[in-house]
């Protein structure tokens, strides 16, 4: 990221049609996705609303001004790889000896149990 806050993505960093999310834009990606949990934006089953991803290209636009994606098709799919893995995630924490580590922000086994 440069000084006014652009990220400069280096082009080795493409391939082909799939362009790659750099760090930043992930964690943009996710701070806004808390700010729209916390402020009631999901709907009753958990999940977010048919909007989001619209609101998510939006915010990323302020956020960071050179950023490229655009909700159809790249937030879209963003957000439905990061539900997938979500979701094995949730399924091995619930294992009585997998647990997710908060300071390292990883799954943890206990190797004494497994």
């Amino acid at each position: 990221m440069d000084a006014r806050g652009c990220i400069q993505i280096n082009e080795q960093e493409r391939r082909g049609n799939k362009r790659v999310w750099v760090k930043e834009e992930e964690e943009a990606s996710l701070g806004i996705m808390d700010e729209i949990e916390a402020y009631g934006g999901c709907v009753d089953c958990g999940s977010f609303k048919v909007r989001t991803p619209k609101h998510i290209e939006l915010r990323l636009a302020t956020i960071l001004p050179n950023c490229s994606l655009r909700a159809t098709p790249k937030i879209d799919s963003k957000l439905k790889t990061w539900k997938k893995q979500y979701g094995v995630i949730y399924d091995m924490i619930n294992i009585s000896w997998v647990g997710w580590h908060s300071v390292r922000k990883c799954v943890e086994v206990d190797r004494n149990e497994a």
